[in-house]
């Protein structure tokens, strides 16, 4: 059974998408790179903050949706990691990641 690529080339198993997705190595570079992005968007975003009550009420929405789209990247990055430990168990950068 050919398992066709999930991107919109249509490819089969010779498609650059697909065998970046079963390729442990890059699977845990791809989780470590979104976890990092997240944390660099946590300091970056509190480095900014202001320190006056009044402006922190404004910004509390703000706050609210940065700390979603932290989330959603730990989420992502954590996806990753599971996949790159699925694609090879022995590979200890996997499971640190």
């Amino acid at each position: 059974m050919m398992r066709l690529c999930r991107c919109t080339c249509g490819s089969n198993q010779n498609c650059c998408h697909f065998q970046l997705g079963e390729n442990s190595e890059f699977l845990w570079r791809l989780c470590k790179a979104i976890y990092l992005s997240s944390v660099a968007s946590s300091s970056s975003s509190s480095a900014g903050s202001p320190t006056a009550s009044n402006n922190n009420l404004l910004l509390r929405s703000d706050d609210a949706a940065c700390a979603n789209a932290r989330r959603a990247l730990v989420e992502e990055a954590v996806e990753c990691g599971r996949k790159a430990v699925d694609c090879n168990e022995m590979s200890s950068e996997a499971h640190k990641w």
